[in-house]
């Protein structure tokens, strides 16, 4: 089954629109994007950083769940429709900012070229661990919108209570550093080492 995009009802044209990479067993079941434990968890972080849920634009690189839960398995097809449901929702809702939320959005919004290909992960692409916190320019997928590459949600809810506080903490700090974004402070190339991760 496909979880369509959720569009916040306060959402307006130069948003931001957070991609995770797809749907969970909940979200399949309730026909939402991030309504299960990472999306509780998600929920807790917007709020922590002044950001609530009905003023964002929300979805996923693909909107099928793969077999097994595991990205990789994804058909090639469904994969490929990702990216261009994707990019038509960028062009329609014309977000200033996008989140990526995870490895396998931030390789497939910061685009092949960019984004480093040795390593590990999906698609070869080295881990977000070491990619956090940075912005981007967005491949041509999204139209070279701004990308800021975080954790994802459900990885962050895994650290445990330990790794809740400073998830939060992280979170609010990208959220200065999504204000920038939205501010217009990305220089050339496309990158910006913002201090956050």
């Amino acid at each position: 089954m496909s979880v369509p995009p959720e569009i916040g009802p306060n959402y307006r044209k130069g948003g931001i629109l957070l991609v995770g990479r797809d749907p969970g067993s909940r979200e399949v079941q309730l026909g939402r994007p991030f309504v299960g434990p990472a999306g509780q968890f998600l929920d807790e972080c917007l709020l922590a950083a002044g950001i609530r849920r009905e003023n964002v634009a929300i979805t996923n690189v693909v909107s099928e769940q793969p077999p097994g839960n595991v990205f990789a398995r994804h058909h090639p097809e469904a994969v490929e429709r990702g990216r261009r449901d994707l990019a038509s929702l960028v062009d329609r809702l014309q977000p200033n900012l996008i989140v990526a939320l995870g490895n396998e959005s931030s390789w497939t919004l910061v685009g092949e070229g960019i984004w480093p290909s040795t390593g590990r992960g999906v698609y070869g692409a080295t881990g977000i661990l070491e990619r956090r916190g940075y912005f981007w320019r967005g491949s041509g997928d999204v139209g070279g919108a701004k990308v800021l590459t975080t954790l994802h949600p459900s990885y962050l809810a895994r650290m445990g209570e330990g790794g809740i506080t400073g998830s939060l903490n992280a979170i609010k700090g990208s959220a200065l550093g999504a204000a920038a974004a939205v501010a217009g402070f990305l220089g050339p190339g496309g990158v910006i080492v913002t201090g956050l991760a």
